[in-house]
């Protein structure tokens, strides 16, 4: 599963996820505008207006649509490059919050 198998749904969310991930710490650094770049480029302009609506997003609005993302390899993609995200500057304590709060929502319990 690679970037380009997303449809657009997932994308939105994946962009939602992306914007919450940067603002989650209060500041955006350096090396996660460019980790936002690299996305870019290898989204292109789907992903450059999905953000541009993602930005508009609350946490909650944000995070009410990642059940909209079935399936796991989608998910597993999602959390890795969410990851990767936070960790370019160092996680702070408030992305490693939102990243275990998607991880628990994708997490399937009886």
């Amino acid at each position: 599963m690679d970037l380009e198998s997303f449809d657009e749904q997932e994308l939105q969310v994946f962009a939602d996820l992306v914007a919450q991930m940067m603002y989650a710490d209060g500041e955006i650094s350096f090396d996660e505008l460019r980790e936002l770049e690299e996305l870019g480029i290898e989204f292109g302009d789907d992903f450059a207006q999905a953000m541009e609506r993602a930005q508009k997003k609350s946490r909650e609005e944000a995070l009410a649509g990642i059940s909209q993302v079935v399936r796991q390899t989608t998910r597993d993609l999602i959390l890795t490059m969410l990851y990767d995200m936070g960790s370019a500057d160092g996680l702070d304590p408030s992305e490693e919050e939102f990243l275990e709060t998607v991880r628990k929502a994708w997490t399937f319990t009886w």
